[in-house]
């Protein structure tokens, strides 16, 4: 069931692009809230049921980086988010991603989990989509500023989380995949 809700959401994806490319603001917004919603529901449950699986566990983030810059994509195009903030969140993912694969390569991966300074900076990028969504949909005067700040924030948060995953893949290349203390990782 968790990794189903995941699907749904990967599924939920060109949804909300199209939606957004359409002018459909709020049909984008409901649905990215509902995609949301299916994110943490479908963590609950695994950890509840005991039902966490490595499949699961590769497939979620993988999930939640494909849907936010498809996103984040869609918004750029209609001119809703800046490019600049764009650009920085997928060089992060390719860059995390490059890492990731060079340290499985060398046979230093070990278990890469996502870093606490990473699901801060997806946190607040679903904030951020959201306030993005909002104004979109409800032309709200007043959350404009807010939105506007939060494109900060977002980047901000984008480049330390960035630099938290290169400092931990330093780590592990250093000291191979047990020279890493998981506290460290933010578990």
């Amino acid at each position: 069931m968790p990794t189903a809700l995941t699907a749904l959401r990967l599924l939920l994806t060109p949804v909300v692009v199209l939606a957004v490319l359409g002018g459909r603001d709020r049909v984008a917004l409901a649905v990215f809230l509902l995609a949301g919603a299916s994110d943490g529901i479908d963590g609950l449950l695994a950890r509840r049921w005991g039902a966490v699986s490595r499949f699961g566990a590769v497939l979620d983030p993988v999930t939640d980086k494909i849907f936010l810059v498809a996103v984040y994509l869609a918004l750029a195009a209609r001119g809703v988010a800046p490019w600049w903030l764009v650009a920085l969140v997928i060089a992060r993912d390719v860059l995390i991603l490059l890492g990731a694969g060079l340290l499985a390569a060398a046979r230093r991966a070990g278990e890469f989990r996502p870093s606490v300074w990473g699901k801060v900076a997806t946190t607040i990028h679903v904030v951020t989509v959201t306030t993005l969504l909002v104004l979109q949909a409800t032309g709200w005067a007043w959350v404009r500023l807010p939105a506007a700040a939060l494109l900060f924030v977002a980047g901000a948060a984008t480049l330390w989380s960035g630099c938290h995953y290169g400092w931990l893949a330093a780590r592990r290349w250093r000291g191979g995949a047990e020279g890493i203390d998981e506290r460290a990782l933010g578990e």
